[in-house]
């Protein structure tokens, strides 16, 4: 049965995080006829937002810096959870996911679709949101596995 969960969680967590990098490629946003990924946006939006002084200026530099990178990081949090690091895997795909999923939603609530100059495309942050929630349960459910499960069947104790 544990091993059951195990796998199921693994292939969700890896799905979800494959949907996730998958969908910061997809259009997020529209300007006239162009439209542009989630890091096209982040560009321009690093160039143009003042970011401001403060715990939340700092974060906002940290997510904006850091996203050209989203894809790279998942990739070596899953290569992680393949070399057998999975609690220290599932805890970066939890983290990155739920930065994700934020920055997502944020931006549907923030620029709604609709007939403006620059608008959101609902698909790009739709898919990435989808992701990141299966991603976090995919890690949430391996995170709920004991740790020490081989070691306690290896001393003969259950």
């Amino acid at each position: 049965m544990t091993s059951v969960r195990h796998r199921t969680a693994a292939t969700l967590g890896g799905f979800g995080a494959l949907v996730l990098v998958t969908g910061t490629f997809l259009p997020w946003l529209a300007s006239g006829a162009a439209l542009r990924n989630s890091y096209q946006a982040m560009a321009v939006a690093r160039r143009l937002t003042p970011l401001g002084d403060g715990a939340a200026g700092a974060m906002l530099t940290a997510v904006l810096t850091a996203w050209p990178a989203f894809g790279g990081i998942t990739a070596a949090l899953l290569v992680l959870y393949v070399v057998g690091l999975r609690r220290t895997a599932a805890v970066g795909i939890s983290l990155l996911s739920v930065v994700a999923g934020t920055v997502a939603t944020a931006l549907v609530i923030l620029l709604p679709p609709g007939d403006f100059t620059v608008r959101a495309v609902l698909l790009g942050p739709a898919v990435t949101a989808s992701g990141a929630a299966l991603a976090v349960a995919g890690a949430v459910t391996t995170l709920a596995r004991p740790a020490n499960t081989a070691s306690r069947r290896a001393g003969g104790t259950r």
